[in-house]
């Protein structure tokens, strides 16, 4: 007698066992985030450096401009700060975060001016999107800090932001 019924063991399997890893998440992140722009007497950058587990993230900025006034006086400013991050994932990443400047100089080497006496704060936005273990980012910074006697009579203020893209990996 034959058995027109094959066995199931006879059957090939048609369940694909390739991994997706595009929907794969990552435990820990490695994010490196740049911005800059500039305009006819201003140039500025930053550039950070965040690890981030899972949702929360710590982070370092550094930040740099050189401006010269309209009455031709040149001025750099440079900072870091100790950034902290959350971030909210789905189809898409978001993440937010905020930082202390921790350290810094500003001077002017036309007036012979400097201090080393900085504080301020940074907040950040950013959006994401993950294709396998790599993450690419899309974003918002905005600082505000004040150098104190930065001559004898007044502290230097200063406040903006900037568009920010990154990387990230996935580990």
């Amino acid at each position: 007698k034959v058995d027109a019924e094959p066995e199931e063991k006879d059957i090939p399997s048609t369940t694909d066992t390739t991994i997706d890893d595009t929907s794969e998440s990552y435990t820990y992140k490695l994010r490196g985030i740049i911005g800059s722009g500039s305009s006819d007497k201003t140039e500025f950058s930053n550039i950070s450096l965040h690890f981030v587990w899972e949702k929360l993230g710590i982070g370092l900025s550094d930040f740099y401009m050189e401006t010269t006034s309209s009455a031709g006086q040149k001025y750099e400013l440079h900072n870091q700060s100790l950034d902290l991050s959350y971030t909210y994932a789905d189809d898409y990443s978001f993440s937010f975060g905020a930082g202390v400047i921790v350290d810094g100089e500003a001077k002017s080497s036309t007036l012979n001016l400097k201090s080393t006496a900085v504080s301020g704060y940074r907040v950040m936005g950013l959006m994401g999107t993950d294709l396998g273990k790599w993450e690419f980012l899309g974003g918002y910074q905005y600082s505000t800090f004040e150098y104190k006697n930065f001559t004898t009579t007044k502290n230097f203020n200063m406040s903006g932001g900037l568009m920010v893209f990154g990387i990230g990996v996935g580990f």
